[in-house]
């Protein structure tokens, strides 16, 4: 046989081998993109699931800082209420003492807890109108 028929067989074998290497490839290829479908289909879905439960969770946090800041705000209420009664029954007591002992440190202690609870009033009225009393002035309040 001649060196052409080798040559030629040896070159159709070549071919036969490397389309036989392309289409495992290929085939290999079409299976690693459809596992990767999968799997990103997997992913996505885990993703949403996982978006709807912290969502939920989101909305209850809200609700929850809502409710503490409403109850943090009826207990400052309340506290600067029952400050104001006890402010204003010094008062009333220093001002029974001094009119009862004339004493001048008497008269001075019954001033200053007039003053205090004149403050107070004062303090209380400009938040009751959403205004802080930080600093030396009222300035407008950032929470009402």
């Amino acid at each position: 046989m001649s060196d052409i028929f080798w040559n030629g067989l040896f070159i159709f074998l070549g071919t036969v081998v490397v389309a036989w290497f392309q289409m495992r490839t290929k085939n290999a290829v079409i299976v690693t993109g459809e596992r990767a479908e999968v799997k990103t289909e997997e992913v996505r879905s885990t993703l949403e699931q996982a978006t709807a439960v912290t969502d939920g969770k989101l909305v209850i946090i809200a609700d929850t800082a809502e409710r503490a800041e409403k109850v943090g705000k009826d207990v400052h209420t309340l506290v600067n209420s029952q400050h104001g009664a006890a402010l204003k029954l010094i008062w009333e007591l220093a001002e029974w003492k001094a009119a009862n002992t004339k004493l001048t440190k008497d008269i001075q202690s019954a001033a200053a807890a007039k003053g205090n609870y004149e403050e107070h009033i004062r303090k209380q009225a400009l938040v009751d109108a959403g205004m802080t009393t930080a600093g030396s002035g009222a300035t407008p309040n950032k929470s009402s």
